[in-house]
């Protein structure tokens, strides 16, 4: 794998976890009850930036052709420690460069490198515009459920802390970043 260059180096360095949130199902529950809840956030940065198509061209012909996203995402409790309640959970996805001959994906001969998505799922995605695909590839969202027990009885205050890292690539450097969200609290009766 060549070195990265100078800009991609920087786009590590910039990129960073945005809009980090934690979506209770609702605010009270029993002790014997589960409660969806849903985590959402974004990345952002050099590395959003730097996944261009004119990146795919110059990655393709230096046989990088895949970028990969590990998250990992954990739901704590507020308190002296923090207590996980849902464990480290890992999600992988993928955004995959490929050949295409469509003329709707092409603007002229030379640029004929695509990406596709392959999400947490392993589910492929295709799209026909490059901001859909970074959307796609950027953007997290997962629904976990929790059982009221974990949680506990009383008021109590949950966080989640969300990471995600990715290898070294032409257009950008091996690099890891995590971020909180705010403090959501839920009773369990």
């Amino acid at each position: 794998m060549p070195r990265p260059t100078e800009e991609a180096i920087a786009a590590t360095k910039s990129s960073f976890i945005a809009d980090l949130l934690l979506q209770p199902s609702r605010k009270s529950m029993s002790i014997e009850e589960d409660i969806e809840i849903r985590i959402k956030y974004k990345l952002r940065g050099g590395i959003y930036d730097s996944f261009t198509r004119e990146a795919w061209q110059a990655a393709w012909y230096k046989h990088d052709i895949m970028l990969r996203l590990i998250s990992h995402v954990e739901v704590l409790k507020k308190g002296v420690p923090s207590s996980s309640i849902t464990g480290k959970l890992k999600f992988v996805k993928k955004g995959k460069l490929y050949w295409t001959r469509n003329p709707d994906l092409t603007d002229n001969v030379t640029n004929r490198i695509w990406a596709f998505v392959v999400d947490e799922d392993s589910n492929p995605r295709f799209f026909d515009q490059e901001d859909k695909v970074k959307e796609a590839l950027f953007d997290f969202e997962r629904v976990i459920t929790v059982k009221g027990s974990k949680i506990g009885k009383g008021k109590k205050k949950i966080y989640a802390k969300a990471e995600v890292k990715w290898g070294r690539h032409i257009y950008v450097e091996k690099g890891k970043v995590s971020a909180t969200s705010p403090p959501v609290e839920i009773e369990v009766e």
